[in-house]
């Protein structure tokens, strides 16, 4: 494993290559420190968790939650966030490929806002499209099977989600 100053210095010089500014990709949101955002995939058996890393460039699967009660899984956000000092959530919306919102859609946005009114910081969601194709994608390329790895296919998914936020311009760095 790198040295953290180390790490930090290849991080400075992939943002630089991809053109992107320096200072931003190694500040946090509150202008100086590093920040991690956490990623959630949403089903209705299991919460798929995925964490940056703190300059916002890598996302990891991180955990899997299963889900109980809408209390226990945002007490079990909630425990994600303090754990890993996350400063913002990105929850991804599962819209048909046609961009409308069904049925776990809804559910998912149920979720999103009573996890809004439980939490200090911000929570986001976003499009996650073929996200869990995309998981169950990379799951076989390494050689397992994504029917006997549900819980991991969540995870990936939501690594796969937040991948995509901190690509875009609305990651944290």
């Amino acid at each position: 494993m790198r040295p953290l100053a180390s790490w930090l210095a290849w991080s400075a010089k992939r943002a630089r290559r991809e053109g992107q500014a320096v200072d931003s990709r190694l500040r946090g949101n509150d202008g100086g420190r590093l920040t991690t955002v956490l990623a959630l995939d949403v089903g209705d058996r299991r919460i798929g968790v995925a964490a940056s890393d703190p300059t916002g460039t890598l996302a990891s699967p991180l955990t899997t939650i299963e889900r109980t009660d809408e209390a226990s899984d945002i007490e079990s956000v909630q425990h994600l966030v303090l754990e890993h000092e996350a400063t913002e959530i990105v929850v991804g919306m599962p819209f048909s490929l046609s961009g409308r919102r069904g049925c776990q859609a809804r559910k998912v946005e149920e979720f999103t806002q009573a996890l809004s009114g439980h939490t200090a910081i911000p929570v986001i969601s976003v499009d996650e499209r073929l996200s869990s194709v995309e998981a169950e994608r990379m799951i076989r390329a390494s050689g397992k099977r994504p029917s006997r790895e549900k819980p991991l296919v969540d995870a990936v998914a939501a690594a796969v989600i937040l991948q995509s936020y901190l690509d875009s311009s609305g990651g944290s760095g």
